[in-house]
């Protein structure tokens, strides 16, 4: 029947006849006389065992022990029916009847006879539903007043309302673990207690479900080895998945031990999700689900498995409310990602690509099945990269490449007829496979462009050839839709001119001058081709798509006038702008290195920070207006500058790579960034040269500090710029934290570079440059989210970065565990961390810096305190001592309310109200503590293995007995 009770209760079973007033066959009004009595009577009679006759006499003459007998027993049931119920139980009645019989008794002892019940075999949910139930109904002022009146009859003195409430919530403690030991293993009571625990939760009862509490907190500590075993299961998988993370299968047993610990703990969860917050073990393996996710994405880019995971978790996690929170961040991306890996074949494809070799193919073949060689090719690809993206978020991908496409061979190739079989096989295509509205829509929108393209051509060709009749034709078909009054009227006037030589005025090649006007502020899209971007921070670029009748007249350029002063001015931000040849040159320029840049772009860094150079180059580059005579000129300096220009895109390039490469964090910010795929340079060389230094050579910023924030004079003269721009609203200490870092990305984002917070060469540059563009004063910027934090690179030769939370957490705990550093922070590198990193160097034959180097690293990481008795019990108590508590308002001077007790813990002992704990053979080092334990509870001694590990105001009190949390009690 399990272990014999001492106080009236058992740790493992619940048996009335094995109750104090059972043993001796007594009622709860005898005196201690005729305790005395009865234990010689049985003794003489031999009833039970001398020893259970003694144990029983002892809890009944003991205050504390006798009110955990009288609470266990059927207290304020009437002795006759008592006496019913106990031949009942002897005669091994059915459980059935004794339910039957439960249902008629008082709260506090229907909640006994039902632990009887369901300690003798498993119960199911009904019957666990009952006893918490039962529980729930418990009225400590009515037990209290019954015990009241017996303990007066028997002339025994009455305990205090506060201490039944204690026992009461020690009773139902009792009650929970005989109930679950009925169950053959633990597994087996995970059903019962999870409907038990459903059924309970929509009752939506307040006092049932804080009772329900002590039931799922036992059943927690019965199955947490059988959760630990599945956590190192799934940890397993993890591992071998990140070796091979493109196979899919291997996701199966992840999601097996997921679904198999998630059935396990239900329980818990649901319960924790009913208060609104979520089960801490549940978030701490969520979390690492999700952190093998984030892996997959920024490290492998294997959006596909990484999204499984991803749908994973949210089945499995979906009663976790901050979870779900998280994963409606987390899904769109990657399902956005996911698709977008799909079209990668077909991007790098184009990129690649010839386009005079293709312009024949379309022009003599079309676009679509009966296409030609390379035509052909690109049709298959891009019909399988429409089906393959249906219905997801890169549908539009496919059709936004050959559009672009177009779009470049009408510009670059001057190739409208080519541009025009693209846009019709896209037309064509959409009748089976449609995109969206919008982006068909400006598909029939660039076809009506690249047709009256077409139809400019040949009327310049017709008016060269002296094709009057033609050239009157299309000039009619332009002018059934003009593009603006302008353009009416100039078409206008060179019609009059072009029908006045038809019947027989002279008219000269001065018309070309009329036709001149035409063009002279046509609109061209000057857009460069950049790579779509697919790291895991933000979807392709959709650029600019305005077409543009071609200018190839006159037939011969000016001369190249290399003796001329070559101005290259960056234009100003906006469309439609009448463009200088500085202007135009900035434009033509700017394109060809992008060119030579664009071919050798390598990683998700590079290509992020190539996008922001193009986002601000469409934005003033993308329309514009011009004379024709300026652009011929820059043209003409163009072909003769390519090799120079090509040099100068390699010199963007490699400034670039001076730095160590970074994988942005996702935006909306819901994964960590990646880590570093390059290690840190030491020495940094000088800043490459930039796109505002080619327009303007005087506009370079002012010298800038090194690039180590580690330096405190770097982070302050950070701090104080980014306070001067409007971004940074904190103290100048050169605390490189969360509200330095979030004022950077936030100054990255506005002036056009990577979402993130690397402090690079091309960050400082922008950053001490003139015209780096300012916050408004009303702009509120966002709240710091450790999610978006960029790792930095560790210095040469280390391991550790202070600026990183994790890393930061590491090194301040180790300068704690050592005695240097006192203060509360764990994360942020403060003027306190450097003294105490001082502190220590100066004490172990170091510099006496606040440098943070390998050597100091190796140093401080290997470092032991000389630990001696004395040393081990200051450090244990420095951890330890204290007052804590599992409710911070059953501490002293708290606002009541709780049934918790306080535990107050010395060098030598913990102690509570009716337990004590003696500490002996002491040893661990800093905040992880093990002792040997002589734990005395409620009159029984045993020994306990414990062990203490304390994270803040925090403390985790582990033994054979379970896991408990303590909180810090305030001074």
């Amino acid at each position: 029947m399990g272990e014999r009770p001492k106080n009236g209760r058992s740790a493992k079973s619940f048996d009335l006849l094995e109750n104090p007033f059972s043993v001796l066959g007594i009622e709860p009004t005898a005196s201690l006389e005729k305790i005395a009595d009865a234990f010689d009577d049985a003794l003489t009679d031999r009833t039970a065992p001398e020893s259970d006759l003694a144990a029983a006499r002892e809890a009944l003459v003991s205050p504390r022990q006798r009110t955990a007998a009288e609470l266990s027993f059927l207290l304020d049931t009437n002795p006759r029916e008592v006496a019913a119920i106990f031949a009942a139980l002897k005669q091994r009645s059915s459980p059935a009847d004794l339910v039957r019989v439960a249902d008629r008794l008082a709260p506090l002892s229907k909640a006994n006879l039902l632990a009887h019940v369901s300690s003798q075999q498993p119960a199911n949910a009904d019957l666990l539903f009952a006893l918490v139930d039962a529980h729930a109904r418990i009225d400590p002022t009515t037990v209290h007043a019954k015990l009241e009146s017996t303990r007066k009859a028997a002339g025994i003195v009455v305990p205090s309302i506060d201490n039944v409430r204690d026992e009461l919530h020690e009773l139902f403690s009792a009650h929970a673990k005989a109930a679950l030991a009925g169950y053959p293993s633990s597994k087996a009571s995970a059903n019962p207690v999870e409907e038990c625990t459903k059924r309970i939760l929509v009752s939506a009862d307040s006092d049932r479900i804080d009772a329900l509490e002590g039931l799922v907190r036992a059943f927690g500590q019965t199955i947490a080895s059988e959760l630990h075993q599945i956590e190192e299961q799934i940890r397993s998988a993890a591992e071998i998945l990140r070796g091979r993370p493109s196979d899919i299968s291997l996701i199966d047993p992840i999601a097996r031990s997921l679904r198999d610990w998630v059935k396990l703990a239900r329980p818990m969860v649901e319960l924790d999700a009913h208060k609104g917050r979520d089960e801490e073990r549940a978030r701490q393996l969520f979390n690492e689900v999700r952190g093998l996710a984030i892996d997959l994405a920024n490290q492998h880019d294997s959006f596909h498995v990484a999204l499984s995971i991803s749908n994973i978790a949210a089945e499995v996690f979906r009663s976790l409310p901050r979870a779900v929170e998280q994963l409606k961040e987390d899904l769109p991306i990657l399902e956005e990602r996911s698709a977008e890996a799909l079209v990668i074949p077909l991007r790098m494809w184009i990129d690649e690509l010839s386009k005079w070799v293709i312009v024949k193919d379309l022009e003599n073949g079309g676009f679509g099945q009966s296409s030609l060689r390379e035509a052909k090719e690109l049709w298959d690809r891009f019909l399988s990269a429409v089906k393959q993206t249906q219905h997801t978020k890169a549908a539009e991908l496919p059709w936004i490449f050959l559009r672009n496409l177009a779009i470049d061979i009408n510009n670059d190739e001057n190739s409208p007829r080519a541009a025009k079989a693209i846009l019709e096989g896209l037309v064509r295509c959409a009748q089976g496979i449609p995109p969206s509205e919008a982006v068909l829509d400006k598909i029939y929108e660039d076809l009506r462009e690249v047709r009256r393209n077409i139809c400019e051509k040949q009327v310049i060709e017709d008016i060269r050839a002296n094709r009057i009749t033609p050239a009157l034709e299309g000039i009619y078909d332009l002018l059934r839709n003009p593009k603006s009054p302008e353009d009416r009227e100039s078409l206008t006037k060179l019609k009059g001119q072009l029908e006045g030589k038809r019947v027989g005025r002279y008219l000269k090649w001065g018309a070309f001058a009329v036709v001149g006007a035409i063009i002279l502020y046509a609109s061209i899209s000057e857009k460069p081709s950049p790579r779509a971007n697919y790291s895991y921070d933000s979807p392709p670029r959709r650029q600019s798509t305005e077409y543009s009748p071609r200018t190839d007249f006159p037939a011969s350029n000016p001369p190249f006038q290399a003796n001329e002063p070559i101005i290259e001015t960056k234009p100003p931000l906006g469309s439609e702008n009448v463009f200088s040849q500085a202007n135009i040159r900035y434009c033509r320029y700017q394109k060809e290195r992008f060119r030579t840049i664009e071919k050798d772009l390598r990683t998700n860094s590079e290509i992020n920070t190539f996008n922001a150079l193009v986002d601000d180059y469409n934005s003033r580059c993308g329309k514009f207006r011009y004379r024709e005579s300026d652009l011929q000129i820059v043209t003409a300096e163009v072909s003769a500058k390519s090799e120079a220009l090509a040099a100068e895109g390699r010199n963007i390039l490699s400034g670039w790579r001076v730095r160590p490469s970074f994988v942005a964090p996702p935006t909306p910010p819901s994964f960590p960034a990646a880590i570093p795929t390059s290690p840190a340079t030491p020495a940094i060389p000088p800043l490459p040269p930039t796109s505002d230094q080619f327009s303007n050579p005087d506009s370079s910023p002012p010298t800038a500090p090194t690039i180590d924030l580690l330096q405190l004079e770097t982070a302050i003269d950070a701090q104080k710029r980014l306070g001067e721009l409007g971004y940074f609203r904190g103290p100048n200490n050169g605390a490189w934290g969360p509200q330095s870092r979030n004022s950077l990305r936030s100054f990255k984002v506005a002036n056009g570079l990577t979402n993130d917070d690397a402090f690079d060469a091309i960050t400082i540059s922008r950053l001490y440059s003139a015209d780096a563009t300012r916050s408004a004063p009303s702009v509120k910027l966002p709240a710091p989210n450790a999610a978006w934090e960029t790792p930095y690179p560790p210095p040469a030769g280390a391991t550790l970065n202070p600026l990183n939370r994790q890393d930061a957490t590491k090194i301040h705990a180790k300068l704690r565990e050592l005695g240097f550093y006192r203060a509360n922070s764990s994360i942020l590198w403060s003027a306190a961390s450097r003294d105490a990193l001082k502190e220590f160097k100066g004490r172990n034959e170091l510099d006496p810096n606040d440098v943070w180097d390998a050597v100091t690293e190796q140093r401080l990481m290997s470092a032991t305190p000389a630990l001696g008795a004395e040393n081990i019990q200051a450090g244990f108590a420095a951890a330890t001592n204290g007052i804590w508590s599992i409710d911070l308002r059953a501490c002293p001077g708290g606002v009541g309310g709780s049934d918790a007790l306080a535990l107050t813990i010395t060098s030598k002992r913990a102690e509570t109200d009716g337990a004590r704990c003696e500490f002996g053979n002491i040893n661990g080092l800093g905040t992880s503590w093990k002792t040997l334990g002589t734990c005395t509870v409620n009159g029984e001694t045993r020994k306990a293995n414990i062990t203490l590990v304390r994270t803040g105001d925090v403390l985790i009190w582990s033994s054979e007995n379970g896991t408990t949390k303590y909180l810090r009690c305030p001074n």
